[in-house]
């Protein structure tokens, strides 16, 4: 069943380049479609284990996706595809993990543990963002409903794991 909707989804996407051998024209044409048949057979690329052809659909989308939201499937299974890909290694993976954390704009500490004058500094910017609120306003904010991110940070995690990585583990 997965090979045969992994060939209906190559189907589909080479439909969309029959016309257009260059294949920028699905995404002027079809931007909405073009990215979500993408981000499908990415997915569905790299669960059979075709690392290369996953990776080689990762770049098309980050080449011509326009937002930030649009490119995260293709970063998080960039990342996944040299952690897990043929050469299965985790550390280039968690490299990869921590450039996608900063596009998202998520920093770990260089230091650690982190130094006092990071934890200062942290303490001032919280401090900032509440305008003098206490710490307990925080509580009654609602859940993030995407919780895209935290995909991320968990695979981040599990490489870091797997690896050894006393750093993020």
């Amino acid at each position: 069943a997965t090979l045969n909707a992994n060939a209906s989804l190559l189907a589909a996407l080479s439909c969309l380049t029959q016309d257009d051998p260059s294949g920028s024209g699905k995404w002027k044409d079809e931007y909405q479609f073009t990215l979500q048949l993408l981000n499908r057979v990415i997915v569905s690329e790299f669960s059979m284990g075709r690392f290369e052809m996953a990776f080689l659909h990762v770049q098309d989308v980050l080449e011509n996706a326009t937002s930030l939201d649009d490119k995260f499937t293709a970063y998080l299974y960039r990342m996944k595809t040299m952690a897990e890909g043929e050469n299965r290694d985790y550390d280039i993976g968690i490299a990869e993990g921590l450039k996608i954390c900063e596009v998202y704009g998520i920093k770990f500490a260089k230091n650690n543990p982190p130094k006092k004058s990071d934890l200062m500094k942290e303490s001032v910017q919280l401090k900032a963002a509440l305008h003098n609120r206490p710490l307990t306003v925080l509580a009654d904010l609602s859940l993030a409903k995407d919780s895209s991110i935290f995909l991320l940070l968990r695979e981040l995690l599990t490489y870091a794991n797997i690896a050894g990585s006393q750093d993020l583990a």
